[in-house]
């Protein structure tokens, strides 16, 4: 599996004339124009699609996230790779007496960004860079000191008539 496209989800923009207003003003001032903008219920979806497909495990595409997410003021909890945003052509059913249907304000298909060029226009906050986990791909399980768990399991205290069902959860049993 590969990254085809980096996204912003930029919540908070109601209202289909300052939705318009954004979209402009997205596609006019940014430094790297994104490649679609979707127009959700409640805001905009940027994306920017991708000429270098980076690995769905690439250390770096939390630093180009939270670059993006900081520049348009995204949602910060919405940047995992596995997240599928709402599509257009499809209604917005959160409130069933007020559907919304999703629809693509832009698109221009030749527009693609390497994820460096990305990271030079829209770099991470500092906070954002101690974000970046890189993975171990060892496939070593991590160190366990049994003996402090055994430990700590047998200082441990519990809930009046609860120690012998933990006990067994902890077992397996």
């Amino acid at each position: 599996i590969e990254l085809r496209a980096y996204y912003v989800d930029v919540d908070g923009i109601s209202g289909e004339e300052y939705k318009q207003h954004k979209v402009f003003e997205v596609l006019c001032e940014s430094k790297l124009p994104p490649s679609a903008v979707v127009v959700s219920k409640n805001g905009l979806h940027l994306y920017w699609y991708t000429s270098d497909p980076v690995p769905s495990d690439d250390s770096f595409y939390v630093g180009v996230e939270m670059g993006l997410i900081h520049a348009f003021n995204g949602c910060k909890r919405t940047k995992d790779i596995a997240r599928v945003l709402r599509l257009p052509g499809f209604l917005h059913m959160k409130d069933h007496s007020d559907p919304y249907l999703v629809y693509v304000a832009h698109e221009d298909k030749k527009k693609y960004y390497t994820a460096s060029q990305l990271m030079k226009a829209y770099p991470a906050p500092v906070e954002a860079k101690r974000e970046v986990k890189v993975k171990d791909h060892s496939n070593k399980p991590p160190e366990t000191d049994w003996e402090k768990v055994v430990q700590a399991f047998a200082d441990w205290t519990p809930v009046e008539g609860e120690k012998h069902k933990t006990r067994m959860k902890f077992l397996g049993v």
